[in-house]
Order: structure tokens, then C-alpha cells, then sequence
């Protein structure tokens, strides 16, 4: 089964992705001063110029998308993977 969704509310994204159901960019200040934060792992986007920062937001042992992250992580990953919480 593959599911797509686009929230328009962070704290919905946040919470889905601590609960292992997917990966998301996210603007820096939303992401710390998020309730969920102590339960993501941030990965900051070598290269990707937005007004604010955005970083891809996932889940520490994120079942099903290691696969994703991994193979992602050499392309987008500017080594500043940090613990949120």
C-alpha cells in the first residue's frame, strides 16, 4: 500500500513522522518549537535556498525508510544531522 499526504499542520506532520509514518521539510523555527522535537532527528539540505531553513525531519529508527534516508542522505546531508530534543 502506498499513502501520500500533505498536512498543512506541522504539528500533524511531526507527529506522524515520530510515529514512523514518513519523512518531511520543515522550517528550522517549527521545528524547535515543537512539542515532538525530543522525539525527530534533523537533517540539514546542502544547497537548497529557501528565505528560511529548511530541514528534512525524521524519525531516529525509521522503520520501512532507512532505505529512503540513506540513499538520500549523501545527496542532500551537508553532515549537520543533529538530535532535535
Amino acid at each position: 500500500m502506498v499513502v501520500a499526504v500533505e498536512a498543512y499542520n506541522y504539528e500533524l506532520q511531526f507527529a506522524l513522522i515520530a510515529q514512523n509514518r514518513g519523512i518531511s521539510l520543515v522550517p528550522k523555527r517549527l521545528l524547535r518549537r515543537s512539542w515532538q522535537r525530543s522525539h525527530l532527528r534533523a537533517m540539514h539540505v546542502a544547497g537548497l535556498e529557501f528565505p528560511l531553513v529548511v530541514w528534512v525531519v525524521y524519525r531516529e529508527s525509521s522503520v520501512g525508510l532507512d532505505c529512503v534516508i540513506t540513499s538520500q542522505a549523501s545527496d542532500i546531508d551537508d553532515g549537520s544531522s543533529v538530535r532535535c530534543g
